[in-house]
């Protein structure tokens, strides 16, 4: 009898951890889906809407914090990791527009650390590969805001070459973005037939 209660006991802790694991992902796949879904689309159009940025840098904020602080069986897991990087990199953009330079470069640097984290583990994911080249895109920015030419040439052209690997080079209007970015550098430079060529 009390082996048949051990039995019982035992399945039923069984089925409460299974149960309690596939809530905890059911959350973690929900916080990743809402965290891309305010990035990707929300956000962008918040930012049409005056008196909106206060409340958008605080929600920012917060699903930073809740994806860098999540146990490290989960922060580790790929997905968290791009979704992580998502909202950095749209941080780094409120901080390019309305705050300083400075913090928009430091979030950037969080970015990139995150990112050779993951390439370091999975040197092919096309996902990474992309918010990579994006990395380099938006640092040129800053250091071309910053009167860095040569500093932004560098991460300009880094991004064109990420974009016109073979693995991401499904997306033309990044590559132009990039040549673009590569123009306006040479023209600020007085070097009007390169920006021309670029343009």
């Amino acid at each position: 009898v009390r082996a048949e209660q051990a039995r019982q006991e035992a399945e039923a802790h069984a089925a409460r951890a299974e149960q309690a694991r596939q809530n905890a992902q059911a959350n973690l796949r929900e916080l990743i889906e809402t965290t891309l879904e305010f990035v990707s689309s929300s956000d962008w159009e918040l930012s049409w809407l005056p008196y909106t940025l206060k409340e958008r840098k605080k929600v920012l904020r917060g699903f930073h914090d809740t994806l860098l602080y999540l146990p490290e069986s989960e922060r580790q897991l790929p997905e968290v990791r791009y979704a992580l990087l998502k909202v950095i990199h749209r941080r780094a953009d409120l901080s390019f527009h309305d705050e300083t330079l400075k913090d928009a470069d430091l979030l950037l640097l969080k970015a990139r650390n995150e990112l050779s984290v993951g390439l370091s583990r999975s040197p092919d994911d096309l996902k990474l590969l992309r918010e990579l080249a994006l990395n380099h895109s938006k640092r040129g920015k800053v250091a071309l805001a910053q009167e860095r030419w040569e500093t932004a040439r560098h991460h300009f052209s880094e991004a064109l070459k990420l974009m016109t690997a073979q693995t991401i080079q499904d997306d033309p209007r990044m590559r132009a973005v990039s040549l673009f970015e590569l123009a306006e550098l040479e023209f600020l430079r007085d070097d009007l037939k390169a920006a021309a060529t670029l343009l």
